[in-house]
């Protein structure tokens, strides 16, 4: 009885984290964050360059070297990746000038040609937060034109006590105002304008960022203070931004015809198209779960009870050279972030 009870446990851990297994032999975390193949972060360890993301020193997965671009979290059922984002904003001088009608930019900008099968996900929110200003960002697309979109945010009901002062609301007369980004954005740079005519007093910054709309919660002390730098613009800190993922840049009926490239490698997997894009992703089947892009990577609730052996242990599946592990049987990079 002990044993059965014993098996269902093992079975169940193998379960949940299926989904966010790593190729045989490669390291599957840094710090608190899973690191799912198709993504690595050391050579053999991801499907493509681009895939490949890095263990730093301070325990955390960013996308860029040198810590530039935290990844939070992988949900490879939802085709997502959770990345952290730092506000761009202007402060001081600049406010007070008499630089009406004239764009002030601020060099921040989106994702670059590094991350072919990432975009900006509609799930974010293009939000300005600050008194008497527009603010505007100027997007590139995926295989689209550059489009601009913007909002404009006053301070009027907080001046006039219209709204109390832990007010959520962003409508545009709070100081805070917000507009809808297109699908399949990869970079964008956001400035601002002063607008005419408009002053209002202790006005330190004003602020603009893509944010998870979910997410972000305005506060009216947010636009006359320095709450929101101090939050979410020094190192280390920022909003979350949700990226779309896609493998590949062709239809899944394109890329089934290469079996050796095809990213769907479990057997019980399927594959979906990007709706709008370039690119597919994929899925388990009806009825299994796990990690579609391994090979067993995919397995239903029997197919668990039968081989509960861990997917990492099935190392006869690959034919590649594994990374150095240390005397204790630990993989060494993984060994050195402990």
């Amino acid at each position: 009885m002990a044993s059965t009870t014993l098996t269902l446990k093992h079975t169940a851990a193998s379960t949940s984290s299926l989904a966010f297994a790593a190729l045989p032999g490669c390291p599957d975390k840094c710090g608190n964050v899973s690191i799912p193949y198709p993504f690595g972060t050391v050579d053999g360890c991801f499907r493509e360059p681009p895939f490949r993301v890095y263990c730093e020193d301070d325990h955390a997965v960013y996308l860029q070297e040198h810590k530039k671009l935290k990844v939070l979290r992988f949900e490879l059922a939802q085709g997502e990746v959770l990345i952290q984002k730092r506000i761009a904003t202007s402060c001081g001088v600049i406010l007070t000038c008499n630089a009406v009608g004239i764009p002030w930019v601020v060099h921040d900008v989106g994702l670059a040609d590094d991350y072919p099968y990432l975009t900006i996900s509609t799930k974010n929110q293009f939000t300005a937060v600050g008194c008497g200003i527009a603010a505007i960002i100027v997007g590139q697309g995926e295989n689209q034109p550059d489009y601009t979109v913007g909002c404009r945010s006053f301070c009027d009901d907080v001046d006039s006590n219209i709204v109390e002062d832990n007010s959520t609301q962003c409508n545009g007369n709070t100081g805070c105002c917000q507009a809808s980004i297109p699908g399949n954005l990869r970079a964008f740079q956001p400035s601002f304008l002063k607008m005419s005519g408009v002053n209002y007093s202790g006005v330190p910054c004003v602020y603009a960022f893509v944010v998870e709309q979910k997410w972000f919660k305005f506060k009216t002390s947010y636009a006359k203070s320095m709450e929101l730098y101090s939050q979410y613009r020094n190192k280390g800190t920022g909003v979350p931004l949700v990226l779309d993922l896609v493998v590949g840049n062709k239809t899944c009926d394109e890329a089934k015809r290469n079996a050796l490239s095809y990213a769907c490698k479990a057997t019980n997997s399927s594959s979906i198209d990007r709706p709008s894009r370039p690119g597919y992703l994929c899925n388990c089947s009806q009825g299994h779960e796990g990690n579609p892009y391994l090979h067993g990577g995919c397995q239903g609730e029997n197919a668990l009870q039968k081989f509960p052996c861990p997917l990492f242990l099935q190392l006869e599946t690959y034919k590649f050279t594994p990374p150095l592990f240390n005397s204790l049987g630990q993989h060494r990079l993984m060994d050195r972030h402990q």
